[in-house]
């Protein structure tokens, strides 16, 4: 498990091996989760085919400023479209 650091020291792991979500990744599913109200969040459920909009992009965008302390522009969310390909994202972005 390959753990990063963000600006406030505070540690956010990727996923494991065994498909278990931890730290950034798990933050970003349980979100995910809460903005499209499903009960659980696959790796690879598409913003677009959940009916995600531009409203929608912007909820999850301050949710995970929110629980990540990480401003996620929309841009980012609508370039990285499932829950595990923008978590990959913020987390190359906080090396």
């Amino acid at each position: 498990m390959n753990e990063h650091m963000d600006q406030t020291g505070a540690s956010h792991a990727d996923d494991t091996s065994d498909g278990v979500r931890t730290g950034t990744a798990a933050v970003v599913a349980a979100v995910w989760c809460e903005v499209f109200g499903l009960p659980q969040a696959g790796p690879d459920d598409d913003f677009f085919a959940l009916g995600g909009h531009s409203m929608l992009a912007v909820r999850l965008s301050a949710r995970l400023r929110t629980e990540l302390g990480l401003r996620v522009p929309v841009r980012t969310i609508l370039e990285h479209p499932t829950p595990d390909a923008l978590a990959r994202a913020l987390t190359e972005a906080l090396l």
